[in-house]
């Protein structure tokens, strides 16, 4: 179910005054951008996102705020009743898990692909009845491709991120408060006993700009013993590009492979 949360709709009138009909107008969002967009679906690479957000401001005035979710009507272009005068959008599309708006902050306890914009635009009785806008991804991903033999025994696997990011400033599409980011990854069974299969993946937000951090890998068997372990100094990220590693956890040879991802800047690719 949509889930709207109004602001006062104020008029340029005295704060007495009722405004009428004619102050308002009906519009629609059409979001767009990066993401591939269909009558039921907002996807980036074939992967839904599961919330959209549309903050409306007139000055420094929330006016209101619309919070969507794939089950929602209009599902990714929301229609929204605009006061008349100028305004700006804020948009945040995600597919992270479990976000928490706090202010301006939205928080995420798994960040995932993360797109945001801003936009202007005056509302009057000659404006148009729909808005368009081009979101821009914010996030940034390491992604791994271990070239071991995976043996029966694994279960799991470690990403631990020195420093991360998991929450924006809606307003200004930054990145909040850094952490210490460590996230556990189960191993399918059908890549036991495979090699040079098995490819992870962990989502992060980003600034613009390219920052680094050390990145920890560390294999564990089904009793929790370690049983691989491998430190990635000074890893580069950046937004809207993934940082491509290949590499052992139980053995080194000089092995590297390439990748790009569609609709991402080219990716950093490295070996340890």
């Amino acid at each position: 179910m949509t889930v709207l949360a109004f602001g006062m709709l104020a008029s340029c009138s005295s704060v007495d005054e009722q405004p009428t009909a004619n102050e308002f107008k009906r519009v629609k969002i059409a979001v767009g951008g990066d993401m591939d967009f269909a009558t039921t679906r907002l996807a980036a690479n074939d992967k839904e996102m599961t919330d959209l957000w549309v903050f409306d401001y007139i000055g420094n005035e929330l006016m209101q705020t619309v919070h969507q979710t794939p089950s929602d009507e209009h599902w990714g272009s929301p229609e929204m009743m605009l006061a008349y005068g100028e305004h700006t959008f804020y948009f945040v599309a995600s597919r992270g898990t479990q976000p928490v708006l706090t202010g301006t902050t939205i928080k995420w306890d798994g960040p995932s692909d993360t797109f945001w914009y801003e936009r202007k635009a005056t509302v009057g009785k000659d404006s148009p009845a729909s808005i368009s806008v081009t979101l821009q991804r914010v996030s940034t991903r390491f992604r791994v491709k271990l070239n071991d033999l995976i043996p029966d025994e694994m279960a799991s696997v470690t990403i631990t991120a020195a420093t991360w990011y998991n929450s924006i400033d809606y307003k200004t599409g930054m990145t909040g408060k850094e952490y210490a980011e460590s996230r556990n990854i189960s191993i399918p069974s059908e890549y036991k006993g495979t090699t040079g299969q098995l490819t992870m993946s962990l989502f992060g937000l980003s600034d613009s700009g390219e920052w680094i951090t050390d990145v920890t890998l560390t294999a564990k068997d089904t009793n929790g013993k370690v049983i691989g372990t491998a430190t990635i100094d000074d890893v580069p990220f950046d937004r809207n590009r993934t940082s491509d590693y290949t590499g052992y956890l139980f053995g080194k040879d000089n092995t590297v492979d390439v990748s790009l991802d569609d609709a991402w800047q080219e990716s950093y690719t490295d070996k340890w």
